[in-house]
């Protein structure tokens, strides 16, 4: 048998922590209640994967799935069209 060595994937390190999150902290960097992120993570709607029966997520996974829900939810801007600006 062999032992592979990886100093950067051990359990507690910042690498490891930054990049894999548990569901209460993408729960909580979403800034949801946990039981709406299983909701969503079991649709499909945020992207997850199972490690033996617990949700896990890539972290620049959930930042570009961020980056694509406010992306998308700007309309395209018509150059000619006044924009709007408040009275003080």
């Amino acid at each position: 048998h062999y032992f592979l060595y990886f100093p950067n994937k051990l359990k507690g390190s910042k690498a490891m922590q930054s990049d894999i999150m548990t569901i209460d902290e993408v729960a909580e960097y979403l800034k949801l209640k946990v039981k709406t992120a299983y909701h969503l993570a079991a649709k499909g709607d945020i992207p997850g994967f199972k490690v033996g029966g617990a949700w896990r997520f890539r972290r620049r996974d959930i930042e570009a799935w961020i980056h694509h829900q406010t992306s998308k939810d700007e309309p395209n801007e018509d150059p000619n069209k006044k924009k709007y600006k408040p009275t003080l």
